[in-house]
């Protein structure tokens, strides 16, 4: 299976809420673990990517996740069968942990080489959480070269008496498979995940590997706007061409963003490659909205995948199924790929399809220095509700 500053909070921000303190006993936070306290944003991606944790997302459930945030050493120990303990090892990955929109959602990156995945890799996850639900929900990709899933690797939970449990399930031949992803032994500066399966519906279960986690500094701090995020090497992860249709995206763009109604605002996209050539990332603002993609591609399918969440609370994921069309990009949403729960099986439909009737995202220009796209509902013909024209801003050219 696929994965994956000590000074008192109240002298820092005597305004803090009781609740928000409960919360970082709970989770086991000896020293705060406010997102503060490990990000540098200034100037850098983070900042662009909505790194700053602002009103709604500074409290509640929201920062449940905050012990995870910095730059993580991992130690990966795989089970041994008929063995107590799983193995001592000494293979290890670099793990980057940060929030976005505005601290809706945590992304973590990772790299690194294990015998446990099978060489060199290159890991990405995301989770939020979803008000509807009251769980955690989180995707994932951890491709082998020259292969993606998509971003459709998807499990949900809880946090309970200091611990994370997430949970998602599928059949095979021998019926319903259950797994669980645990955080625990949650501490300033370690933590423990661990992975296990059960096949009689949680009687009994068979541990997978266990990962040992050490916060490697306290700061967090990404590049600047323009270059890729830490996770990239030289860009041979995955190396054919469809990987590589949205890397000239990566930088700040310019523009504005027209809504169907004519009215105009300022709209900027900021955007980066990761995944050392599998993948983008982006983050479009105008306004007070902004709308996170990332996007891979798939091979076995020969199309593309982009992961979308927005920065309005009780906005859930989705994810848009990409093809290639007279020039133009079209990206149309698939509900039935998003995860329903933890016990309901998913199924990824065949052959995948993007949806009818669903809104779409179309680029229809994408060039080095020129870029636009139109967000289109469906109502019984295309409607536009956003076309976004940006241009190049050249590093250092303009201010925030």
């Amino acid at each position: 299976m696929l994965q994956r500053a000590h000074s008192s909070i109240f002298a820092a921000n005597p305004a803090v809420p009781v609740s928000f303190i409960l919360s970082l006993i709970v989770m086991g936070c000896l020293v705060p673990c406010r997102a503060a306290d490990h990000i540098n944003e200034t100037g850098s991606l983070l900042e662009a990517l909505g790194g700053q944790v602002k009103p709604p997302f500074d409290q509640g459930p929201s920062r449940q996740y905050d012990f995870w945030i910095g730059a993580w050493e991992a130690n990966w120990r795989s089970a041994i069968e008929g063995e107590l303990e799983n193995a001592d090892s000494t293979e290890t990955t670099d793990a980057w942990v940060f929030p976005i929109l505005q601290g809706k959602a945590l992304v973590e990156l990772a790299r690194g080489q294990t015998a446990i995945r099978g060489g060199w890799t290159q890991g990405f996850s995301i989770r939020y959480f979803d008000l509807a639900k009251q769980r955690w929900v989180m995707a994932q990709n951890w491709p082998s070269p020259n292969t993606s899933t998509g971003f459709l690797d998807q499990l949900q939970g809880t946090l309970r008496h200091g611990r994370v449990q997430l949970y998602s399930s599928w059949r095979d031949d021998t019926g319903l498979n259950t797994r669980r992803y645990t955080f625990s032994d949650i501490h300033p500066g370690r933590l423990r995940w661990d992975d296990a399966i059960t096949r009689d519906s949680g009687t009994t279960w068979t541990p997978g590997q266990v990962t040992e986690m050490r916060r490697k500094i306290q700061s967090l701090t990404l590049p600047k706007v323009g270059q890729p995020l830490p996770d990239w090497v030289d860009g041979s992860h995955c190396t054919e061409d469809p990987f590589h249709r949205f890397d000239s995206l990566q930088g700040d763009w310019r523009g504005e963003a027209i809504d169907g109604e004519g009215k105009s605002r300022p709209a900027r996209l900021v955007a980066a490659r990761f995944q050392n050539g599998c993948s983008v990332l982006f983050v479009l603002s105008w306004g007070d909205r902004q709308i996170f993609q990332a996007i891979t591609y798939g091979p076995s399918s020969k199309m593309w995948f982009a992961y979308q969440l927005d920065n309005q609370p009780g906005t859930p994921h989705e994810y848009r199924i990409g093809t290639e069309d007279g020039g133009r990009f079209v990206f149309v949403r698939n509900p039935g790929l998003v995860i329903a729960g933890e016990l309901e099986p998913f199924e990824r439909p065949e052959p995948l399809l993007p949806a009818s009737g669903q809104p779409r995202t179309v680029w229809t220009e994408l060039t080095d220095e020129r870029v636009v796209l139109e967000l289109e509902d469906w109502n019984g013909s295309w409607v536009p509700a956003l076309t976004v024209s940006l241009s190049r801003v050249e590093a250092g050219a303009a201010s925030e």
